[in-house]
């Protein structure tokens, strides 16, 4: 199938034709004689793709199968791709464009004319879903995920995973092609994302840039590059003297607690954002996670999960103290 992109706006139509004379390479006269000030800008190459392709992208966002998309099924997928970019009303607008007769459903005829209309910026996205085993086992994670009720991690049962352990040996054990990995992927389950902003965060003394205002993490592509600089991973097993900088901010201790581990709405990227608060970190979530993406020998000894636990060690204090407040025991 070949499509043309639309050059603004999205239209209640049917996918416009191909123009056959623009695909043929032959030149109109008319054209050439314009001057370059009164040309028109290029159209951007026609999308090529398949009908299994499409089909395959369809099938990612039908949920339940039954041959429709709903709102409830669009939030879902999105929300997975890019949780912090997507909120309630965004997803809205992008559903009513989608839904051409306005039935409150998406049939397949629907979403051919929306995969095509490539001035969406929800397009990439979709093909990122549909094209990569990644971004399939990220939804398929996802889903799982969202179906459990929010809840509030025991957190006292999460201290006592690092409970007498020697966490400078411990990350030592992290395998850098685990990183590696991470750097190539478009997209990757909420644990893993959230693990690598917790690091993020707990790293910003090192780097020097002290102040809370710097506190909110960067998007996943800013967290790539943290990944990327060969830097971090000496700091991260530089663990005694990330310890002794966290005993010197009380305040970042508390916030990265807070934003992490409970499910208040703690910084201005989440606030605005409306539905369920972002899910806390677990160590059963983050080693699920895992294992999804990278398969069921990704267990304890995977950076992901070492990081994890190398969190928690940084945060003792602040997450018994995040406790109390919950009124665990």
């Amino acid at each position: 199938l070949t499509a043309t992109a639309k050059a603004s706006g999205r239209r209640k139509s049917a996918p416009p034709a191909t123009d056959e004379l623009a695909e043929s390479g032959v030149a109109d006269e008319s054209e050439e004689t314009r001057s370059v000030a009164s040309a028109p800008p290029e159209k951007p190459p026609p999308v090529i793709m398949g009908k299994e392709t499409i089909k395959t992208i369809f099938a990612r966002f039908d949920l339940d199968g039954n041959g429709a998309i709903d709102l409830t099924e669009l939030a879902t997928v999105f929300q997975a791709l890019a949780p912090r970019q997507w909120s309630n009303k965004a997803i809205k607008r992008l559903f009513d464009g989608m839904d051409l007769n306005e039935d409150g459903k998406v049939c397949f005829s629907e979403f051919i004319e929306w995969i095509f209309d490539t001035g969406t910026s929800s397009f990439k996205g979709a093909l990122e879903i549909a094209e990569t085993t990644h971004g399939a086992k990220t939804l398929e994670w996802s889903v799982a995920d969202t179906a459990q009720p929010l809840k509030l991690p025991i957190i006292r049962q999460e201290l006592e995973l690092i409970e007498g352990s020697n966490m400078e040996e411990e990350i030592k054990q992290i395998d850098p092609y685990d990183l590696q990995k991470l750097e190539t992927l478009a997209v990757v389950p909420d644990p893993i994302r959230r693990v690598l902003e917790a690091v993020y965060l707990l790293l910003l003394p090192s780097s020097g840039l002290p102040s809370l205002n710097a506190l909110t993490p960067p998007e996943w592509a800013g967290i790539q590059e943290m990944l990327k600089d060969s830097s971090m991973i000496q700091r991260v097993m530089n663990f005694r003297a990330r310890k002794e900088e966290m005993k010197t901010r009380p305040l970042w201790g508390s916030y990265a607690a807070r934003r992490f581990f409970s499910i208040e709405k703690v910084d201005e990227d989440l606030i605005e954002l409306e539905g369920e608060p972002a899910r806390p970190l677990s160590y059963d979530r983050v080693l699920s996670s895992c294992q999804s993406l990278f398969g069921s020998t990704a267990g304890k000894n995977h950076a992901i999960v070492l990081m994890y636990k190398w969190v928690l060690a940084l945060l003792v204090p602040d997450l018994r103290q995040l406790a109390d407040q919950f009124g665990q025991k």
